[in-house]
């Protein structure tokens, strides 16, 4: 199949003596990356200073990509941010990359083999990318000739809003819906993760695991990686 236009939105803010953090989300993330089809890298921004997003923005333009764009939230929020970046971005493709600077990719991702069950199954609408909380539970199933787990709509991890996930625009649409933009952070994840719980699959061939070892593929930073895990260095470091 000739595959879609792809969008990696990378959320990011700036933060006295983490900016670091956000630039390795960034390049992390771009440097592994695979992906055959049209891809845009957008960076969503909550309300950074000029410099911090200059250095985003020169960051994402220095990796072959398709276009490269960027939201500025001006402070107003967690949920508004994330809103004014999906009205963007909704009128440019209908498969995104979700990223946000609290993790980074630390292995070679090939979304060509992941956004076909998107098309496979009408009813994909999140594929999660990074470790699996638990207790959650699911369903074995063989999209494509990978092996998904189908979470069950009533595990509490179903959907984890922060964590790295494809999704389409219609599950962003039609489950997620706006984003609450008077609510703390940790309560507007909350109130989507609660409405956002069906046709959710977590990839079990792509190794995928419950941990931050070296078969992850996206960990939290700050973490522990287990030894052979090669993380990109930053630009001067």
């Amino acid at each position: 199949m000739d595959l879609p236009r792809l969008i990696v939105c990378i959320t990011t803010a700036e933060a006295h003596d983490q900016n670091e953090r956000g630039l390795r989300a960034i390049r992390s993330t771009l440097a592994n990356v695979r992906y055959s089809g049209p891809l845009l890298v957008h960076i969503e921004d909550a309300g950074s200073s000029q410099d911090y997003r200059k250095l985003c923005l020169e960051l994402a333009s220095s990796f072959p990509s398709d276009g490269y764009s960027i939201s500025n939230g001006q402070n107003r929020g967690y949920g508004a941010s994330h809103n004014l970046a999906l009205q963007q971005l909704h009128a440019l493709a209908g498969i995104f990359l979700m990223v946000e600077d609290e993790y980074e990719l630390v292995r070679p991702l090939d979304l060509d083999v992941l956004v076909p069950a998107f098309f496979d199954k009408d009813w994909v609408g999140c594929i999660r990318l990074a470790q699996l909380e638990f207790p959650s539970r699911g369903q074995v199933v063989d999209i494509g000739g990978l092996r998904y787990l189908n979470l069950d709509i009533e595990s509490k991890c179903a959907v984890w809003t922060h964590a790295p996930r494809l999704e389409t625009r219609r599950f962003q649409r039609e489950q997620q819906g706006s984003w609450p933009e008077d609510l703390p952070v940790d309560k507007c994840r909350a109130s989507i993760a609660r409405k956002a719980r069906e046709g959710i699959l977590w990839p079990l061939d792509l190794a995928v695991s419950a941990s931050a070892s070296s078969s992850s593929l996206f960990v939290p930073q700050g973490g522990h990686h287990a030894e052979g895990v090669s993380v990109p260095t930053l630009p001067g470091a």
